[in-house]
């Protein structure tokens, strides 16, 4: 079974989601912010990290598999840790496995677990909808930076 599912739709509400004897997948906050070279902004969103510290269960992750499968907490629990074990089988067999509209976990070459996330994926509710917008140069300017 997949949990990126369940691990999406909380991400959304929650700036935490435990993995259970994993690591938490953490979201902080990240203003609108303007790429000079391409020049576009991207709106205010919720940027993804990964702390392999927070191994302990919280429960977030099992009550939301278990009330969203109709299943009981003991079920759910065996589940989201089953799910959880063949993701550390994919890690210790492949060197990487990845997490839909999350990002991908893979080992460096020291054997620890390094996190990239999926850029794509806007967590932060008030910015739904939100689309990058594409700044159109006026009067010749070559550079927004007026510094220079």
């Amino acid at each position: 079974m997949r949990l990126d599912p369940f691990i999406t739709d909380l991400l959304y509400d929650h700036d935490c989601v435990i993995l259970p004897e994993f690591g938490g997948m953490v979201a902080n906050y990240r203003s609108a912010r303007l790429n000079v070279i391409s020049h576009v902004i991207q709106p205010p969103s919720k940027s993804i990290g990964f702390n392999p510290s927070l191994k302990y269960n919280d429960g977030l992750l099992t009550n939301y598999v278990s009330a969203a499968l109709g299943m009981s907490y003991k079920d759910a629990a065996a589940l989201v840790a089953q799910t959880i074990a063949e993701y550390q089988q994919m890690l210790a067999a492949e060197g990487r496995f990845s997490i839909d509209r999350i990002g991908v976990f893979y080992k460096d070459r020291f054997g620890q677990v390094q996190f990239i996330p999926e850029e794509q994926e806007n967590f932060l509710m008030s910015s739904y909808g939100l689309k990058p917008i594409q700044l159109k140069l006026v009067g010749g300017m070559t550079n927004l930076d007026s510094s220079k």
